[in-house]
């Protein structure tokens, strides 16, 4: 909400400006030493997702005020990203995408929360070089309906899933929150819906893939 007003025309920010001052008021009360920004004492945390949206509404608001708070909170978020440095190669499904907590009770990845994250560090301006795109780039292949990005063929064959084919995309490999079909071979498929495939093109757009790219497309 305080990005929706920060970011709206001048006249809605100027009658909204005590809501936009109170509400950063409290994201800035809610940041910790370690860079993410939650309230404290809820369980799970799901530090990852709330970090990303505090660190969208802070670059919304002012991003060179509180450049300081957006640096630590970008670094935190990267520490949450699934890759070698959390201890997992890139043979494991859940690499270069982001969960609602490094260390919660829903740690795995999923499109949802990648979207969030990445969202997060494109408006904090995180660079084109930065390994962060690169990897996410591979998580977000393995959501896409598309047999060419995804090297999950043993996976999907154990689990008796075809790939669809439609461009669309899904919560994660391996499930879609909008169900499964039977093909008539008898495998399964994952149903592709709107809001996965409207972040799915919008994090590729912010990891700079080219819209000539065939997965853009």
């Amino acid at each position: 909400i305080i990005a929706a007003f920060a970011k709206a025309p001048k006249e809605i920010r100027t009658k909204y400006a005590a809501q936009i001052e109170k509400g950063t008021r409290y994201i800035l009360t809610c940041v910790q030493d370690d860079g993410k920004i939650i309230n404290k004492g809820r369980i799970p945390e799901m530090a990852n997702y709330k970090t990303a949206i505090a660190v969208m509404a802070l670059a919304a608001v002012d991003k060179e005020k509180y450049i300081t708070q957006i640096g630590k909170a970008v670094t935190y978020l990267k520490t949450t990203q699934w890759s070698e440095k959390t201890g997992v190669s890139e043979k494991d499904m859940n690499y270069g995408g982001f969960g609602y907590d490094k260390n919660g009770e829903k740690p795995k990845s999923d499109l949802s929360n990648t979207g969030m994250s990445l969202d997060a560090l494109h408006e904090a301006g995180v660079a084109k070089n930065d390994e962060s795109w690169q990897k996410a780039v591979r998580f977000l292949n393995r959501v896409q309906q598309r047999t060419e990005s995804k090297d999950l063929a043993v996976q999907l064959k154990e689990r008796n899933i075809t790939v669809l084919e439609d461009g669309g995309f899904i919560y994660d490999p391996m499930q879609s929150k909008a169900g499964e079909i039977t093909l008539p071979d008898g495998s399964k498929g994952l149903r592709s819906y709107g809001s996965m495939t409207y972040i799915g093109l919008k994090s590729f757009v912010y990891a700079f893939l080219d819209k000539k790219d065939p997965r853009v497309q």
